[in-house]
């Protein structure tokens, strides 16, 4: 009833759009960035797309978006953490095989 804006998001223009990407990028990996629950369009939804359209790579901010992204991608996809993990998510991130930066020694120890 308030929202002031809606959203929709066109299946065969997303799959033509990373079409045209992968004619440009060749055999580059293509690692879509979702943070902010991407950028407000909904998390599973965009990854579920993404591997509608033969993308398993993805990028996200936090743990908590990691954990939604491979709920939806599993092992088929690879997630990286661009944001600060926090300690108690670093095994989970491990055993799930996230990638996650590494910002100081201590960490990487």
């Amino acid at each position: 009833m308030f929202d002031s804006t809606t959203l929709e998001i066109s299946r065969s223009a997303y799959a033509n759009n990373i079409k045209q990407i992968r004619e440009l990028a060749g055999d580059s990996i293509i690692c879509p960035v979702f943070k902010g629950n991407a950028y407000g369009h909904g998390l599973e939804l965009m990854v579920g797309l993404a591997m509608d359209n033969q993308i398993t790579d993805f990028a996200v901010f936090s743990a908590e978006e990691a954990y939604r992204a491979k709920s939806v991608c599993g092992s088929d996809g690879h997630i990286m953490i661009m944001g600060m993990i926090p300690d108690d998510a670093l095994e989970w991130a491990i055993s799930e095989e996230v990638s996650c930066y590494v910002f100081n020694l201590e960490r990487l120890q």
